[in-house]
């Protein structure tokens, strides 16, 4: 049995039947026309800078954004911090 939910943080809480809960972040970024949208960092394929910051996800399904390639980087790296930390066991009402 998987559930999904957000929690206040706008992080993915997903509790398999085991009981061990991972978080499961995505990234931010923000339009050319200053809305912000959430990606899930892992289909992100190439970021280049043509002025513009043009991401490129594995669908080749293409945005360009106002965060700097170095900015998505950080952010990348930040989730990959997130996702690799190992399995709780915490209850999620904590």
């Amino acid at each position: 049995m998987l559930k999904l939910r957000i929690n206040n943080c706008l992080r993915w809480i997903l509790t398999v039947h085991s009981r061990a809960v991972r978080k499961i972040t995505v990234i931010f970024l923000t339009r050319m026309n200053g809305v912000k949208f959430y990606i899930n960092p892992e289909l992100i394929q190439t970021v280049e800078s043509t002025p513009d910051t043009i991401i490129t996800l594995v669908s080749n399904k293409k945005f360009i954004v106002k965060d700097t390639p170095q900015e998505v980087a950080e952010r990348f790296i930040e989730y990959r911090r997130k996702t690799l930390m190992p399995f709780t066991s915490q209850p999620l009402d904590e």
